[in-house]
């Protein structure tokens, strides 16, 4: 599990890629402000992403990587081990995924990029209202 650090006024974009044959996915939780609950964003299908507009307080985003590889019971999505890395000064945070079952170790599994920038249109966390667009992958 990634957290990821966001200062106000930042938006979020998400991307992945998918290097194996077994099926993979993440989800991607965020907290904003204040409030210590983790809300549910999304559940992404490997190869989606999702971008999602910036706060004026700060906010925590938190990407869990899972995968499924069982054709008997196609609803048992695992954890997915996880290396994160971070790049550009903090505002760039890959996360490779191996399979909990593999032992390839080329972590490559699923590869899931998260990029900070600045942005003009900030939400008023008091506001109620949440801006975010999925760009591909979602899968609830």
């Amino acid at each position: 599990m990634a957290r990821i650090q966001v200062q106000n006024g930042m938006k979020v974009s998400i991307s992945s890629k998918v290097g194996a044959a077994a099926r993979q996915r993440y989800k991607v939780y965020r907290q904003v402000g204040a409030n210590p609950e983790f809300i549910l964003l999304d559940t992404i299908s490997g190869g989606g992403g999702a971008q999602y507009g910036a706060w004026n307080v700060n906010s925590v985003y938190q990407i869990v990587c899972e995968g499924w590889w069982d054709y008997a019971r196609p609803t048992d999505w695992m954890p997915s081990r996880e290396q994160i890395s971070t790049a550009n000064g903090g505002n760039t945070t890959t996360i490779r995924c191996e399979d909990y079952w593999s032992t390839d170790s080329d972590w490559d599994d699923l590869i899931v990029t998260v990029n900070l920038a600045p942005s003009d249109n900030v939400q008023n966390a008091e506001s109620g209202t949440d801006p975010y667009t999925v760009l591909g992958g979602r899968n609830r």
